[in-house]
């Protein structure tokens, strides 16, 4: 394989988010650590193998593509990727990212964090290092690093192979880079309130996100498909009123057999057509303003028992969920799979929402408007 010169930058395209304010010295009001502040970097596509990178004298032909070696604002110590792609049924894409150790500058090992379409198992093994490890949607690192690479590498094992058009093709690639911080005096950031904003009324917000259940699939599937679900709801919401069951089959992890791989969500969508990446929100604030745009979004939360009494379920080890708006209070209106009744435009108190979702990770999926055509035989 030849490596290809990276795709420009997009200017760092980045929200940068320090938490502020903590219940003790010691620990964050949300649980997360003091300080943590997130970058999110988006590289300019398309990006596609060209004729000179392609290799077709081992089968399946392949070619990749390298980013230049990308310094963040701040040490970092989780990389959560995503992407949208199109793949033919012969075609697919694997995803691998190495980090720079902050304080010896050496460079990791190439990662393996996913992929999409037909591929090959090699490099796949290859997950985890002396000082990190890739936790299925993410990299967790027990050092900070201060820069980071992205490989993408294209298979492809059909008979047309060498007609670069049937090639599979990335159109968006995005990576949020999480760590601590300290002094944020000199840095490109934005410095928002963590706790729910303490105002007694709001304008109220109520998207029109069309409710699905996970109850509603095959028995052996209820448990597991929440994430596919919530998924569902929104591509109903931007206009791809497609099967839950069809989503959850191209969502399903088969290397973790799970239906909660995060970026697979991501995909599932970006094959459709839409612009979606995966995100991370700290504040209360940022959901707002991201709901006052028209766009709802899919949360990733987990509660111990006792942590969430507004919710019908007594705990979680991880679910997913739609928030579709906010109440006059500032209370979360939202769309839950879990329930076979009951669960549509259901509220959740902000600060128990907030504790849930915030205070691990503020994982959520964006699933904005339709920008391309649905790839070949994914119509919706």
């Amino acid at each position: 394989m030849h490596k290809h010169p990276a795709y420009r930058l997009s200017a760092l395209a980045c929200l940068v988010l320090l938490l502020v304010g903590c219940a003790t010295p010691q620990r964050d009001w949300l649980n997360n650590p003091l300080g943590m502040a997130d970058q999110t970097h988006r590289f300019d596509g398309p990006i596609g193998p060209p004729v000179s990178n392609a290799d077709a004298d081992t089968p399946p032909p392949t070619a990749h593509w390298q980013s230049a070696p990308v310094t963040t604002a701040f040490p970092f110590t989780e990389l959560l990727p995503s992407w949208n792609v199109n793949v033919g049924e012969a075609s697919g894409v694997k995803l691998f990212v190495r980090t720079r150790d902050a304080e010896a500058g050496e460079w990791s090992p190439w990662l393996y964090t996913g992929s999409w379409g037909a591929t090959t198992d090699a490099g796949k093994d290859t997950t985890d290092f002396e000082h990190g490890e890739v936790k299925v949607d993410y990299l967790v690192l027990d050092r900070p690093a201060d820069a980071f690479e992205l490989r993408i590498v294209f298979e492809h094992s059909g008979d047309e192979s060498e007609d670069l058009a049937a090639w599979p093709q990335v159109r968006k690639l995005v990576a949020v880079v999480s760590g601590t911080i300290g002094d944020p005096q000199g840095r490109d950031i934005i410095v928002m309130e963590s706790k729910p904003d303490p105002r007694a009324a709001y304008d109220p917000i109520d998207l029109a996100v069309p409710y699905r259940t996970q109850q509603a699939l095959p028995a052996a599937l209820r448990s597991r498909t929440c994430s596919p679900t919530s998924t569902s709801m929104v591509l109903a919401f931007r206009g791809a009123d497609g099967p839950t069951l069809e989503n959850a089959e191209r969502i399903f992890d088969a290397e973790y057999d799970i239906y909660g791989n995060w970026g697979r969500a991501v995909a599932r969508a970006g094959e459709l057509g839409f612009d979606a990446e995966l995100a991370r929100f700290r504040t209360w604030a940022q959901v707002r303003d991201t709901l006052e745009t028209g766009q709802p979004i899919i949360a990733s939360i987990r509660f111990r028992e006792g942590e969430f009494p507004s919710n019908p379920m007594s705990s979680t080890a991880g679910h997913l969920i739609v928030i579709r708006g906010l109440t006059a209070e500032g209370d979360a209106i939202v769309n839950d799979p879990a329930f076979r009744e009951g669960g549509e435009a259901i509220v959740y108190k902000k600060e128990e929402l907030a504790r849930a979702w915030l205070g691990h990770g503020g994982v959520g999926y964006v699933i904005g408007e339709r920008v391309v055509a649905p790839a070949d035989g994914q119509g919706q």
